[in-house]
């Protein structure tokens, strides 16, 4: 139907319309009219392309038609809404919106272009003549589908990034310039023990510990322009606690590059920071003591060399004899020294001198500003306070060697002052080495005494038996000496008995006997080490040697066992039977000479049984002997 057909059927009243078809050809968008009859009076070459329908195919038609190439069924459209109140319509369309007489929508049309489908924006409006009067409807199409694909696309990007910023292990926050939390992820409510409702609108004077470094941090990154990486700041949790987060600050802009707010990545460094300054403190302190180590100490000489505090004196100090007490005691005792003695140290000092482990069994002290004198008055206090710790702790004897030097000026090297500092110390050694071993001597029958706790009377009655027993096989008064020391300080290699071995109610295992042998062995070394005890050594070494040659340590038999040491194993063997065990009680007297009878020519010695059964016989039952 060609145009004046139209105009003759008096479709278009007032308008040329070859003139309006020749005008709309010329806009970008696709763009179609239809008369107050709904037929469509104009269908522009933009609308060919985007439907494939030719104008020809499609001028004059009603009833939908235009609606066809679009949705591929004839139905109302935006345009078509000008006129009618159509909700099911307006549902379709997204965007939907009208302003005074025009009507705007997007819409997805799957018909367009064939077949192949789009997105599309839509304003209708009615059409008037030159006179004013309404001709009809007009209605612009514009193809939006990039548009649409590129917003589904920054949609799905944001919401990939939503996702990212979930699923990491640090916290995400974003802040409007007022400092304000408009936005956060999971493991940001997790950082500061809050839920996302409670942290969006909080500000950060309330989250931060303090809020002035906080500002300085965000302020510089504003003016700067330039991200804030590395920043440590302290914030408190919603349970009061402080934790310490490591903070990446950024900007936020729009689209017009005005700054609107702050990007902040945040992760909690609080164990590393721990594990850091754990870590300098391990490098400055020895750490069995909590003293100052060796670095220390001569960081300090180093920085005092050339310094305005002096004199200087240096106190070299040593315990003494450490190496025995680990031997025989054991390291976690020879520790427990170390640590005393570092407490007994530090209670004299003023806060400026400067106390450090510097060896295994060495430390040292500088007093700034202390003559020899004042060194003299330390140390002295030093002294005072190991001999209250003495008089107190009898099973942890203290026992220190010192020595001090003192330099007056740079002209006389630390290093130097040290070296005679040491000197001094290792003089004092000598002179009261003897001493100080008879105090660890003591302290071991001290502490073996108050272990053996189960056997009150023991060492008395077997001293009795011994000398008794000794006097019957014609010992000499030096013999009987020994003879009885060895009855006090037998098992002097039990301190290093473990207490849950050497008090075990019931008989031993194989592994447990294995370590209780081995106490001769020990209280041999022990006692060499003492001139008091040295006489006695070899008998604690082989007082558990048997007649036949089946003791320990070294299976020594018959008359290879020294004489004293078969005296005692028989004394011991009756007072052992004649008192009370934990797992069994006392036997009588008679049952104990029949055992020691049982047991000659194996264990014990034949002919000294025959010579100590009448002196054995004469004692009572073994309440009587108590």
């Amino acid at each position: 139907m060609g145009y004046s057909k139209l105009a003759g059927e008096g479709l278009t009243p007032n308008i040329n319309v070859h003139t309006l078809q020749d005008i709309i050809d010329f806009f970008p968008d696709a763009t179609f009219i239809i008369n107050e009859c709904k037929r469509v009076i104009v269908w522009n070459k933009a609308m060919e392309e985007m439907t494939g329908v030719q104008s020809a195919e499609i001028l004059g038609k009603g009833d939908y038609a235009y609606a066809v190439p679009f949705f591929g069924e004839a139905r109302p459209i935006i345009i078509d809404l000008i006129d009618q109140d159509d909700q099911p319509t307006v549902n379709r369309y997204e965007s939907f919106r009208k302003e005074g007489s025009k009507l705007y929508g997007e819409i997805y049309a799957p018909m367009a272009y064939r077949g192949r489908g789009a997105y599309l924006w839509a304003m209708a409006s009615p059409f008037f003549g030159r006179q004013g009067n309404r001709l009809g409807a007009i209605q612009t199409i514009r193809d939006i589908t990039h548009h649409k694909k590129v917003e589904q696309a920054l949609k799905d990007s944001e919401e990939r990034y939503r996702e990212i910023l979930f699923s990491i292990q640090e916290g995400y926050y974003e802040a409007d310039l007022t400092g304000n939390i408009i936005y956060c992820n999971e493991a940001g409510c997790r950082l500061l023990g809050r839920s996302m409702n409670e942290l969006i609108g909080l500000n950060y004077r309330q989250i931060f510990k303090d809020p002035n470094t906080a500002h300085h941090a965000f302020h510089r990154v504003y003016l700067s322009g330039k991200p804030g990486r590395g920043a440590a700041l302290e914030v408190v949790r919603h349970d009061g606690a402080t934790r310490v987060n490591e903070l990446s600050i950024s900007l936020m802009k729009d689209k017009r590059d005005r700054i609107t707010g702050f990007r902040v990545v945040a992760r909690d460094i609080t164990e590393r920071i721990n594990i850091e300054q754990r870590l300098r403190y391990l490098c400055l302190h020895d750490q069995l003591t909590d003293l100052y180590n060796r670095t220390y100490f001569e960081e300090e000489l180093h920085r005092l060399e050339n310094g305005r505090d002096y004199p200087i004196t240096i106190v070299s100090i040593d315990v003494d004899n450490l190496k025995i007490t680990n031997d025989l005691l054991g390291h976690g005792h020879g520790d427990e020294l170390l640590r005393t003695c570092a407490r007994i140290l530090q209670k004299p000092l003023r806060r400026s001198d400067i106390l450090a482990r510097v060896g295994g069994d060495e430390f040292a002290l500088i007093l700034p500003r202390a003559d020899q004198k004042k060194a003299e008055a330390v140390c002295n206090r030093i002294r005072k306070a190991v001999e209250e710790h003495n008089s107190k702790h009898p099973n942890l004897q203290v026992s220190i060697s010192m020595g001090s030097a003192t330099s007056h000026g740079p002209e006389e090297p630390l290093q130097r002052t040290l070296i005679e500092a040491d000197d001094c110390m290792y003089r004092e050694k000598l002179i009261h080495g003897a001493g100080t071993l008879n105090q660890i001597m003591d302290a071991l029958i001290s502490t073996l005494e108050s272990r053996d706790y189960f056997s009150q009377g023991h060492a008395s009655r077997l001293r009795r038996f011994c000398q008794a027993l000794g006097q019957t096989a014609g010992l000499s008064a030096r013999q009987l000496r020994k003879l009885t020391v060895l009855s006090q300080v037998h098992d002097l290699g039990k301190v290093s008995i473990p207490e849950t071995i050497l008090h075990k109610a019931g008989p031993l295992t194989g592994k447990e006997w294995k370590i209780v042998k081995q106490h001769s062995e020990k209280g041999y070394r022990i006692a060499r080490i003492s001139p008091e005890l040295l006489p006695v050594a070899d008998f604690i070494l082989h007082h558990h040697e048997h007649w036949d040659g089946q003791g320990y340590p070294l299976g020594l038999a018959g008359d290879k066992i020294p004489l004293e040491c078969r005296i005692f194993a028989i004394a011991e063997a009756f007072e052992v039977m004649t008192s009370d065990r934990p797992y069994r009680p006392a036997r009588s007297t008679p049952e104990a000479i029949a055992e020691l009878k049982g047991c000659a020519g194996t264990q014990f010695d034949p002919e000294l049984i025959k010579l100590f059964v009448p002196e054995l016989e004469g004692e009572n039952d073994t309440e009587e002997c108590l």
